[in-house]
């Protein structure tokens, strides 16, 4: 399946498309289909890497 990523901090141009496998649901687990999303500032910070995000981030 297709989904954007980022493997680093940075502005937008970090993000790509990547081909990444299809996660398969443990067991009480379910996997969902997500029709659409959104971007908020909290996703934001964490992209750039801002101190209070870079924990989260990874």
């Amino acid at each position: 399946m297709k989904a954007v990523v980022y493997e680093r901090y940075g502005l937008p141009e970090v993000l790509h498309v990547k081909e990444v496998p299809v996660p398969s649901p443990g067991p009480g687990q379910v996997r969902v289909q997500v029709a659409a999303t959104s971007v908020n500032l909290s996703d934001w910070e964490a992209l750039r890497g801002r101190p209070a995000y870079r924990g989260w981030a990874g």
